[in-house]
């Protein structure tokens, strides 16, 4: 593999027995020696493997994210901003040493997974595996884990395993019959990922299964908070995303003009930015934030894409003293 290079492999957590899955991720940690675990749909994840360590930089997501055809592909799995990639942290193999260190190693000469695994087809065992992996502690790695975008990514993260920890405990509190647990269980898991629709989606089915069991009106009241949110939040952000965009460009403008804080100006830039990526006022705005910050690559880049907009003019940009950096470095054409 080269330099920077990584490897990525899809698993499932269903119809795997633990030994199974331990035995995979140990392999994996052995020949790469860096692994990070994701969760991708409920109990599919996909392991990113590399020889040496790897951080992420959640401010360039925002960037990666503003492309229209990543934009498209990420929808179709409910990702509309970087943060909620957070959500989707599971962990670290290294983390995970108390499970991994008993399990096989598979090797070209000792076929285990090969016959073991069909064994678990019908087994319902993805519960087991999501109780192995969400209790293992880390978080991700970040470029800037201090910074107001990474600290809000490790929140993202930790929520992530408070929601699995949580739909765990319902499952269990369901199997012995004690509802009032199962919902209690829920309800903190829905509080921890209010933005993540598969995990809302999930703890439905939770409530589902719940609710034909005979359980009453405390699976209701939560099933049509939930709803609530999947009907009407979920799908004016992804159908009408204006109104959103905008508020997000208001604060991040507001916060610019009144010398406020300068990391919570660029979060909700960068946020407006992922709804409207073609809108010249934002575009326009990030590029007075980035000179602001002394990131005058990025400055510069951003206000090129503001003029071809039509919005940023010659006359607009000789007045706004936020280009001054710019300016001084000779950064802007005329």
């Amino acid at each position: 593999m080269k330099p920077g290079g990584i490897h990525a492999q899809w698993l499932h957590g269903y119809s795997m027995h633990p030994d199974n899955f331990a035995a995979v991720l140990r392999t994996l940690n052995e020949v790469f020696g860096h692994v990070q675990i994701w969760e991708m749909a409920m109990n599919d994840y996909l392991m990113i493997a590399s020889t040496e360590p790897f951080e992420i930089d959640v401010e360039e997501l925002y960037f990666h994210m503003a492309r229209p055809e990543l934009q498209r592909l990420l929808e179709k799995i409910h990702i509309t901003h970087p943060l909620q990639i957070g959500q989707h942290w599971v962990g670290r193999a290294d983390a995970m040493s108390t499970w991994l260190d008993g399990a096989l190693l598979l090797t070209d000469d000792l076929p285990h997974l090969e016959f073991s695994a069909p064994r678990f087809l019908l087994a319902s065992t993805q519960g087991q595996v999501a109780e192995k992996l969400f209790e293992a502690p880390g978080l991700p790695a970040l470029v800037d884990p201090d910074g107001l975008l990474g600290k809000r990514f490790l929140a993202a993260a930790q929520a992530s395993k408070t929601r699995s920890r949580g739909i765990r405990a319902a499952q269990r509190a369901r199997e012995r019959g004690d509802v009032s647990s199962a919902v209690e269980a829920l309800t903190e898991a829905a509080d921890a990922v209010p933005e993540d629709l598969r995990s809302l989606v999930a703890i439905l089915v939770e409530l589902r299964a719940l609710a034909n069991s005979g359980a009453g009106a405390q699976v209701h009241d939560l099933q049509t908070r939930l709803l609530q949110i999947e009907i009407e939040k979920w799908p004016f952000t992804r159908v009408d995303p204006w109104p959103m965009a905008e508020g997000f460009a208001y604060a991040g403008r507001k916060l610019i003009d009144e010398g406020g804080d300068v990391e919570e100006a660029t979060a909700h830039l960068l946020r407006a930015w992922l709804r409207e990526p073609s809108d010249g006022r934002i575009i326009y705005d990030l590029a007075r934030i980035y000179s602001l910050r002394g990131d005058l690559e990025r400055a510069e880049g951003l206000l090129k894409q503001a003029r071809t907009t039509g919005f940023a003019t010659p006359e607009m940009i000789a007045a706004e003293s936020l280009f001054d950096p710019l300016r001084q470095a000779d950064r802007i054409s005329q």
